[in-house]
């Protein structure tokens, strides 16, 4: 087998192997919580974890342990196309920060705006993404 092979097999082996254990064992935990995207602050400078809008949500965050499989959903009549533009649109910006990688397709109908993955500190994450 070629080495390339024998990654592919490896990698496929052990996701199979963890599915398997979540198909026996089923989610440990979910949480989910709205955010109005209108209403954020800029948390740059602020530590958002101390705001009142979401202290509770990241004490419920910070308290998850091992990998956590996230979304994040449009729950209102925003046009999707918006809000990749944006997206597109402050990437190009001087000093943006990190942004999701942008597929070239996009279905604009899905509610689901981003889905990740993370192995620790969800909290942290969810910080980024902020």
């Amino acid at each position: 087998m070629m080495e390339i092979e024998k990654i592919i097999d490896e990698v496929v082996t052990e996701q199979i192997v963890t599915l398997e254990r979540l198909k026996e064992q089923g989610v440990k935990t979910s949480y989910s919580f709205p955010i109005d995207c209108k209403e954020l602050a800029d948390y740059n400078a602020v530590d958002i974890r101390d705001s009142q809008a979401f202290k509770e949500h990241f004490i419920k965050l910070m308290s998850m342990k091992g990998p956590v499989l996230y979304w994040f959903e449009i729950i209102s009549d925003t046009n999707r196309g918006e809000i990749r533009s944006a997206i597109e649109q402050y990437a190009m910006t001087n000093n943006a920060k990190a942004t999701p990688a942008l597929k070239k397709y996009v279905n604009l109908t899905s509610i689901c705006l981003y889905v990740g993955k993370v192995k620790r500190i969800f909290w942290g994450r969810v910080i980024q993404h902020l």
